[in-house]
């Protein structure tokens, strides 16, 4: 069965994770980005009024608007009005502005008031910072509060740092959170951490997930406990799944002691046969 493994550890600045991963490593590959509902084409002097006279939402569209055109005074003045107005994702963007312009001590007020006000990326970039200081456990407290904000990058975060420190049933619960919004990252490793505590049918619950969102991995750990339970016909229509969704590890199939029981069977090796890369000899 496939082990978790840890993240790189990641700085401020740094890419958030959306969307799947492959096996055996986590990627984290989507671009940061400030919270935005849509992009705003343009704004009135209505608008403008209506933020002058307290409409924070107003204000963060017009800061959303002016940083897309690239003029990011004219955006912060916004967003640190929004800000002001006790506007989470403004403070969050002010703060982004305040780090691209190395204000380090600015940018931190920012996205701690941000954080307060339950911006999810807020946290998650203050564990960012604390970690590349060297502060583990402040680190984690962001990321946990990230997790509890429904940030899913932050929820495998937290969830890997618990479970590194042999804190299963921690690390279970934030990728259970994650996993609520059926991301398939999340899934697979409340399975992994289920498994781990001896919760079976949990687990089987988790994998199940995240192989009907294609993650390979979890179709096959599902195939695997199928197997080791004796259930032929599970066991092999999960495998089936994993190597539709490209699972490719040819080595663990071939010698993965918890699938002992279907590897002799003829549907196991007709399986094989049908999904194998054929080896090219040489002449």
């Amino acid at each position: 069965m496939l082990n978790i493994n840890k993240v790189a550890p990641v700085f401020i600045l740094i890419l958030l994770t959306y969307g799947c991963a492959t096996p055996e490593k986590i990627r984290e590959n989507a671009p940061l980005a400030i919270d935005r509902p849509e992009k705003i084409q343009s704004y009135d002097k209505e608008k403008i009024r209506t933020c002058l006279n307290g409409n924070e939402y107003h204000c963060y569209e017009i800061g959303l608007f002016e940083r897309d055109q690239g003029r990011n005074t004219e955006a912060f003045t916004y967003f640190e009005m929004a800000c002001n107005l006790n506007y989470g994702p403004a403070c969050f963007g002010a703060g982004i502005i305040h780090i691209e312009e190395k204000k380090t001590v600015s940018a931190l007020d920012f996205l701690n008031k941000a954080c307060k006000l339950k911006s999810g990326r807020a946290c998650f970039e203050l564990g960012s910072y604390a970690e590349s200081l060297g502060e583990r456990e402040k680190a984690l407290s962001y990321f946990a509060l990230s997790c509890d904000f429904n940030l899913l990058a932050g929820c495998q975060k937290a969830g890997l740092e618990f479970y590194d420190k042999g804190k299963i049933q921690l690390a279970l619960r934030r990728f259970e959170r994650g996993c609520k919004k059926d991301e398939s990252q999340n899934c697979f490793n409340a399975g992994l951490a289920a498994t781990d505590l001896g919760e079976i049918e949990k687990a089987k619950k988790y994998y199940q997930k995240s192989c009907e969102n294609y993650y390979s991995s979890g179709c096959y750990n599902l195939a695997s406990l199928y197997s080791k339970e004796k259930n032929k016909t599970e066991a092999l229509k999960y495998l089936q799944y994993s190597l539709d969704y490209g699972f490719d590890d040819w080595t663990r199939i071939d010698f993965d002691l918890d699938l002992h029981f279907i590897r002799k069977t003829i549907e196991f090796n007709q399986l094989v046969r049908t999904y194998r890369p054929v080896e090219k000899t040489t002449p």
